[in-house]
């Protein structure tokens, strides 16, 4: 919990900054800068600190509670990837190119585990040769 409280607030420190550099340099860029540092603040605390500690406590087995900790930190990763995009693609048709190649690199990533569920599925709903 110490680490999470640490990066929450070096997380903080970077919205300030990045609030700091807007009243100096108002540029589209620094405000974008805040908007991606406070959305990424936010997401972490909602779901590191928030979802992830509360939740977690209350799951007894270590392998249920690895397992949900990695899915929340994947749900965070997905979550400020596709902030991230909204904030800095501007043009909608380009977002949705973004999203597409996002989602081209996920099938690609995860196409093992696909392969693994559907034979998984075959041998049980098939049951035994």
């Amino acid at each position: 919990m110490t680490r999470k409280l640490f990066v929450f607030l070096t997380l903080g420190v970077v919205s300030v900054l990045s609030y700091l550099t807007t009243l100096w340099l108002p540029e589209p860029s620094t405000a974008k800068l805040l908007q991606s540092a406070v959305s990424i603040t936010v997401l972490y605390a909602i779901f590191s600190i928030g979802i992830e500690e509360v939740f977690a406590k209350r799951l007894k087995d270590s392998k249920t509670r690895y397992g949900f900790r990695k899915a929340i930190s994947l749900i965070l990763i997905i979550l400020v990837l596709v902030v991230l995009l909204r904030i800095w693609v501007p043009n909608p048709q380009a977002l949705l190119v973004a999203y597409g190649v996002v989602a081209a690199g996920l099938a690609v990533a995860l196409q093992d585990l696909v392969k693994n569920l559907a034979g998984s599925l075959t041998i049980f709903l098939g049951g035994e040769l």
